[in-house]
């Protein structure tokens, strides 16, 4: 029986080798199941685990609990006992993005997401279904994306107010609303 959900599609190999990188995630680092099966959900959505060639079969649970813990770009085998190897920031709950993403668009999107929720008190999921409904027509992969070209602060405020608001010109307007959602 599978106790743990992810969120990508595995066969029963890839399930057991996803629980141990799970088990070794909490073991090594002490964060919680929730936690573990959160970053792992983030790592490898939009991805499903179903090939018994997987690229991903390659690696060590370890490799991939340092990976998805630490990030791809910290190097972590050769900082191992390094005390400024910090984790990537988790949020709490997995954003699962109707869209498909890569790790830095992903983050991006996260990072408005948590602007709306505290620059308007809105809930997390409402945040994210602002985001969803506003990019879900394609895509958030390549590099040069133009939505890159305009900070998280600019899109939260869009994707909360709507383009036509001129929100930026309108602080303490009592007449500035948020779009309707959902």
């Amino acid at each position: 029986m599978k106790d743990i959900a992810f969120s990508f599609e595995t066969s029963d190999e890839a399930y057991e080798f996803c629980k141990e990188i799970v088990e070794y995630m909490i073991r090594k680092f002490g964060i919680t199941k929730e936690e573990s099966v959160g970053r792992i959900n983030e790592e490898f959505m939009n991805n499903d685990f179903i090939d018994e060639d997987d690229l991903r079969f390659h690696e060590s649970d370890k490799y991939w609990a340092h990976l998805i813990y630490y990030g791809h770009n910290s190097l972590w085998w050769r900082r191992e006992g390094d005390p400024t190897l910090k984790p990537v920031p988790y949020h709490g709950t997995h954003m699962n993005f109707t869209f498909k993403t890569n790790e830095r668009s992903h983050e991006f999107c996260v990072e408005i997401v948590m602007e709306m929720v505290t620059s308007f008190g809105i809930s997390q999921e409402e945040a994210l279904g602002r985001v969803n409904r506003a990019w879900s027509r394609g895509p958030f992969v390549e590099e040069l994306d133009l939505r890159y070209h305009e900070d998280t602060d600019y899109w939260a405020y869009q994707l909360y107010y709507g383009n036509s608001s001129e929100c930026w010109n309108r602080e303490g307007d009592p007449t500035l609303r948020p779009l309707p959602y959902p």
